[in-house]
């Protein structure tokens, strides 16, 4: 099913990003994680603050190169962000 598919996940350390890793390299997805877990040849790891711009950018130019990318993740980010805004105030 994602054979061949670049697939970001945020927090990939442990938990439920952690299960997701895991789930992903069984089914042949190369990854691109931001989080302390090792890939072997199966994916990149960005290690950083997921809420920081600068391990965002990052990630998403590591995921593709492709300034696509880029927005669908910064669209990603605002929205999770937002939904965590509560717990910040």
């Amino acid at each position: 099913l994602f054979d061949k598919k670049n697939i970001i996940v945020v927090s990939g350390s442990s938990g439920i990003g952690r299960s997701a890793v895991k789930a992903f390299l069984n089914e042949g997805a190369f990854l691109t994680v931001i989080g302390e877990i090792d890939l072997g040849n199966n994916g990149i790891t960005i290690k950083g603050d997921a809420s920081s711009p600068e391990t965002r950018i990052t990630a998403s130019h590591q995921a593709a190169g492709n300034p696509k990318v880029h927005d669908q993740l910064e669209k990603f980010y605002e929205s999770y962000r937002l939904s965590l805004s509560h717990l910040f105030q």
